[in-house]
């Protein structure tokens, strides 16, 4: 009996939620992620983010491989920090191996979560690896992957005192440059991906544009308030 669920069934979730799969922003998680302004994007934008991104927006999609992304979500529901409701709109899938002893099983069974079976090695590729072999035509907007290091606030997200796994400085480097590298592979095998970052590695590879193409257009001046996120404000 498998413990999750398979690429059919994955693609009968989002498409339960999204009839058309055809624009992603794949939403990394460095230092730039907070300042962007999700709320403007366009409504046939699906973001498809990992890990931490929920302290700062909760994306369309979101993928987790790690443990301690669970344990710190579980542990700002009980601070009332967070609420479950908080992620009502975002599609979880998961690692299938983070709920084989049930550890985690009242906080998956309070969200819209699915134990699915892709890479885990690197959460951003295998999640892109999964919807270009799964859906066509796909283009994959690029952006919060700077693949540049910062020691104020990293990929792991310094400057929450909650956040559970430390790696050091050489660790996060090198995973860096593997993105990179795996990045370029993408690229060779024919994917689609368009940065839409100011800076970024990324940009001597890919395609560039300004964000702006991916925001709604407003035919006259609006005010536009953006609500103060209470989970990560740095």
């Amino acid at each position: 009996m498998k413990n999750y669920i398979g690429n059919i069934e994955m693609c009968n979730v989002i498409n339960y939620e999204y009839n058309i799969i055809k624009e992603l922003l794949i939403i990394g998680n460095d230092n730039t992620v907070d300042k962007l302004d999700y709320f403007r994007l366009k409504d046939e934008i699906v973001t498809v983010s990992v890990n931490r991104i929920w302290m700062t927006y909760m994306p369309n999609i979101m993928y987790v491989i790690d443990p301690e992304i669970f344990k710190e979500i579980e542990i700002k529901i009980k601070n009332k920090e967070i609420e479950y409701q908080d992620f009502n709109n975002t599609i979880i899938f998961y690692n299938f191996y983070l709920n084989l002893n049930s550890e985690f099983k009242n906080l998956l069974e309070n969200l819209k979560s699915y134990p699915v079976n892709i890479g885990r090695n690197n959460s951003v590729i295998a999640i892109i690896k999964w919807f270009f072999q799964n859906y066509d035509n796909i283009n994959f907007y690029i952006y919060g992957i700077s693949l540049t290091y910062n020691k104020d606030k990293n990929h792991f997200w310094k400057g929450d005192n909650i956040v559970l796994n430390k790696r050091t400085k050489d660790w996060e480097i090198d995973k860096y440059d593997k993105n990179a590298a795996a990045f370029i592979e993408l690229k060779k095998k024919g994917y689609n991906m368009i940065s839409v970052m100011k800076e970024s590695r990324l940009n001597s590879i890919l395609e560039v544009i300004d964000i702006g193409h991916l925001f709604k257009k407003f035919n006259k001046k609006v005010l536009i308030v953006r609500p103060k996120n209470s989970i990560f404000n740095t």
